[in-house]
């Protein structure tokens, strides 16, 4: 069973039930791109104005991290690692 991998949050493993998720530098490759795009993209259409820029960002960043995550799982894969549940407690004694 094939399943679409998110590098947002961990997820279980098929087979062994284990929490496991991405790397972090997957997820900050996705998100520098996904900000950088945008603003690359106003800036070439001839926006100057910081106001439209940041317009461009809000109406774009989510939907263009979208895309280079997709993008992003075909042409580098994800490196999965044990994950670490959100109501786990760390304890390093």
């Amino acid at each position: 069973m094939q399943r679409d991998i998110w590098p947002i949050v961990p997820f279980p493993c098929p087979v062994c039930g284990t929490l496991l998720q991405t790397a972090e530098w997957y997820r900050r490759v996705a998100t520098v791109a996904g900000f950088l795009s945008p603003m690359a993209a106003a800036l070439a259409a001839g926006l100057r104005s910081w106001g439209e820029i940041g317009l461009i960002e809000l109406v774009a960043f989510f939907p263009s991290i979208y895309i280079y995550v997709n993008f992003l799982k075909f042409v580098v894969p994800p490196k999965l690692i044990p994950g670490i549940a959100k109501d786990s407690v760390l304890k390093l004694r």
